[in-house]
């Protein structure tokens, strides 16, 4: 009986694996994903504080930005986000997209509430999670648009 459970789940791995094997295209949109993950992070700092990067701002940004960044990654990657072509983005994708952005907001919450037991935790303004949500949405859904767009003309 146990046998039998693990070689289903032995073969559940494998077939997820293979979906999400390292391609060439996977490998460029994901360098693309982590560019977009950066920007808007630092963009929503930037709308946070009107327009100015704050000298607090700067030390936080340098303490989390590599954490964001590898959180975001590790969801859209385990998620498939990574895996489908930009071109033939369809609504399914958003939808996807919409869940796996959501996630990662979920954990961050987790980790500013659950951080301040860690020594050395910052943790990231409440205003600079919902900002960097919007911008991850609106950042990688566009480029998806984008490049559906050029590819279809």
């Amino acid at each position: 009986m146990t046998s039998r459970l693990v070689a289903a789940v032995a073969a559940k791995f494998v077939s997820w694996w293979d979906a999400r094997r390292p391609t060439r295209e996977s490998i460029v949109v994901s360098a693309l994903l982590v560019l977009i993950f950066g920007a808007s992070y630092l963009a929503a700092f930037y709308v946070r504080a009107e327009l100015l990067f704050k000298p607090s701002d700067a030390a936080t940004i340098q303490q989390t930005i590599v954490f964001v960044v590898g959180v975001k990654f590790l969801v859209f990657y385990v998620r498939g986000l990574c895996h489908r072509p930009w071109r033939a983005a369809r609504f399914a994708d958003l939808n996807r997209l919409l869940r796996a952005a959501t996630l990662c907001l979920f954990v961050f919450v987790a980790a500013n509430h659950f951080g301040y037991h860690i020594p050395g935790w910052v943790p990231i303004p409440r205003s600079v999670l919902l900002l960097d949500w919007m911008f991850t949405l609106l950042g990688v859904g566009g480029m998806q648009a984008i490049a559906r767009s050029v590819y279809e003309e």
